[in-house]
């Protein structure tokens, strides 16, 4: 699953999580325990609401950045076209997985800018999964 929260209102960001996390529950109880993944641009730090929601207790999901074997560069990933110091910052883009049936061996955020220029106002989120 994939998504782009609303960057304004913090009630819809948070009820766009619940709506994910409502379906891939629906998903899991009908065919199982599927592998699934996450990803996207939520909007929302790690100290945000949105967040909250994705990494509740009860949540089908964990961040993969804290299931992984070895982080590379865990820092910010939204840097608006402008040189900021993400190293200050947590992602607004996030993999979360399914942790019953996904290991994760590495996470990394992107910050190359091969030829000086983006092609984004985010840096991408990678990580290299194993199903279990």
């Amino acid at each position: 699953m994939n998504t782009h929260t609303d960057h304004v209102s913090v009630e819809a960001m948070c009820r766009g999580g619940e709506l994910i996390l409502a379906r891939l529950n629906a998903f899991r109880k009908e065919y199982g325990s599927l592998p699934a993944a996450v990803t996207g641009d939520f909007n929302g730090e790690e100290h945000t609401s949105v967040y909250a929601v994705m990494t509740a207790p009860d949540a089908p999901v964990a961040d993969s950045k804290y299931l992984a074997a070895r982080q590379l560069n865990a820092c910010g990933s939204f840097h608006n076209f402008l040189k900021v110091d993400v190293s200050k910052h947590t992602p607004i883009d996030y993999i979360f997985v399914t942790p019953d049936r996904f290991g994760v061996k590495t996470y990394e955020v992107v910050t190359e800018n091969p030829g000086g220029g983006y092609v984004s106002d985010h840096y991408a989120v990678v990580a290299e999964l194993e199903i279990k």
